[in-house]
């Protein structure tokens, strides 16, 4: 069953790179476009990110029975305000 989908917003694109460069060195996803969805170790994440309206859309769509969602939104939250200051998050629909 899939998580929640998170929705960021006042995501710039230098947040984006930042993002993109975070998500390959912790969990080994890669990503060279806007939009897609990659698998990890029983984890597969789907992602949307519009440069134009500055908004970011990540979801958790598959992952072990074993690991709550909960935890999955919050290691996602937590990565996505790494890499952007507090002031940011403002805003934010999750």
């Amino acid at each position: 069953m899939p998580c929640d989908k998170l929705t960021f917003r006042n995501f710039t694109k230098a947040h984006w790179i930042c993002l993109v460069q975070m998500a390959a060195e912790h969990f080994g996803i890669c990503t060279s476009s806007n939009c897609g969805e990659e698998s990890q170790k029983g984890f597969t994440v789907k992602w949307g990110y519009d440069p134009a309206s500055q908004v970011l859309e990540i979801q958790c769509v598959d992952k072990p029975f074993v690991v709550p969602c909960k935890l999955i939104n919050l290691r996602i939250e937590k990565l996505v305000n790494d890499c952007r200051p507090p002031s940011a998050s403002l805003g934010d629909s999750t």
